[in-house]
């Protein structure tokens, strides 16, 4: 099961003897911990009931001893074994007898990068349900997780819109994504709706606002302060690919909402459709109007290549890359004219 699955079920009994934390992003698998801590252990104090291991040349019998160990506070032991892919590639057939023969006093947790599908390992876990898909989401689901997350953490109610935005803002990582919803909640009054407009000027020079503003001096012709805002983007994060991301993830709605003008559909409609926030859109027309049908045709092409590059492809670096791409965006009064855009 997903992560967001199991993280909103409501919490009983541990059934399962081997758990299995799988995939890549961090905050899934914090709340997870937590809450087959709370599964497994209830009200007991960790330092008795809780078992770490870390190396990958732990001995099996090691582990097979503490799962077999009651703990003195008379409940069930917890043992996790943390980043253990090497530890399952060097015991998988001991690990997986644990199904046939389970501890008789503990509960396993494995927490691993990958459990490949294809092992009879992930079929027994699956089985059992018990094996928790901890993988970073895709960035359209993130929005509706906020919405559920803010209820279920916060109590506060965070409309579709507020979550899209607030996803856009921060990104798709869910750490800050919480931070964020946690901030809103402490700083905002109970009764106070949670519009787009409340929340905007909480959250720290939003990803959006940056990257629309890069996107507003191209278009007007101001290079100089879209790559200085770039390298203020960058100073904040240090991951140009993310920054590459959200140039891709912005132009991407830009591509598809000239595609669907073009097309005859009415605007309201395309930018829904497109997925661009009631508050970008006259920024967005802005941008259809700048970039001009030339350019928005080339649009896909360049941030294929720049992606391509990214991983590879070219040996400048990244910063100087997104540079070029700046430069390839950036419009002249000449060729922003004649776009057949209207508002």
């Amino acid at each position: 099961m997903h992560a967001f699955d199991f993280l909103e079920q409501p919490v009983v009994d541990s059934k399962a003897a081997i758990y299995a934390l799988a995939g890549d992003e961090s905050f899934l698998k914090r709340e997870c911990l937590k809450k087959l801590k709370t599964l497994v252990l209830g009200d007991q104090d960790p330092a008795l009931a809780l078992s770490i291991f870390g190396k990958a040349d732990t001995p099996f019998a090691e582990v097979r001893d503490e799962l077999d160990t009651p703990p003195f506070s008379g409940g069930k032991r917890l043992v996790i074994l943390e980043d253990a892919d090497d530890f399952i590639s060097l015991h998988r057939s001991m690990v997986e007898g644990l199904f046939a023969k389970p501890p008789t006093a503990g509960v396993l947790l494995i927490t691993a990068k990958t459990i490949a599908s294809n092992t009879n390992l992930a079929k027994l876990l699956k089985k059992n349900d018990a094996l928790i898909d901890c993988k970073a989401p895709k960035s359209d689901i993130v929005p509706g997780w906020c919405v559920r997350w803010m209820k279920s953490q916060y109590g506060r109610v965070l409309p579709a819109d507020t979550a899209s935005y607030l996803a856009e803002s921060t990104g798709a990582e869910l750490g800050l994504l919480n931070q964020e919803m946690s901030k809103l909640a402490a700083s905002i009054p109970e009764k106070t709706t949670l519009t787009i407009e409340i929340v905007r000027p909480l959250i720290n020079r939003s990803r959006v606002d940056q990257i629309w503003g890069i996107f507003r001096f191209m278009s007007n012709g101001q290079v100089p302060k879209a790559i200085h805002l770039l390298h203020e983007v960058l100073d904040q994060e240090n991951e140009p690919y993310k920054c590459l991301g959200a140039f891709s993830y912005q132009f991407r709605k830009l591509a598809k909402l000239a595609r669907l003008m073009t097309g005859g559909i009415p605007q309201d409609q395309a930018m829904q459709a497109a997925g661009v926030l009631p508050f970008a859109r006259n920024e967005a027309m802005s941008q259809l109007k700048n970039l001009g049908a030339q350019r928005l045709r080339k649009i896909l092409t360049w941030l294929i290549e720049a992606d391509r590059n990214f991983k590879g492809g070219s040996c400048l670096p990244e910063r100087t890359q997104l540079e070029r791409l700046i430069l390839k965006l950036a419009s002249s009064t000449t060729q922003t004219q004649q776009t057949g855009f209207r508002r």
